[in-house]
């Protein structure tokens, strides 16, 4: 009796394990990242304080497969200073 407590344990244990083991395969699956490359038409503006500034860019995806961009937005507090 006791043998079968502790053969039931085990399988419980490792039906967690594999349930665990497959959400992070299914994570690592579902957050990949495809290969994007950007070109700024004019990468050099200047501007004075609180002037809005904005910068067009050809963006092209690199990778075999489709890539998404669903509302992505970029935003840059000042000062911004790039060399």
């Amino acid at each position: 009796m006791k043998i079968e407590a502790i053969l039931e344990e085990w399988m419980k244990s490792l039906r967690s394990i594999l349930v665990f083991s497959l959400m992070c395969v299914s994570a690592l699956l579902a957050a990949r990242a495809d290969s994007l490359s950007i070109s700024l038409a004019s990468p050099f503006q200047t501007g004075l304080g609180g002037e809005v500034l904005t910068f067009d860019a050809t963006v092209t995806n690199t990778s075999a497969g489709t890539a998404f961009l669903n509302g992505d937005s970029f935003y840059v507090d000042s000062p911004l200073a790039a060399q």
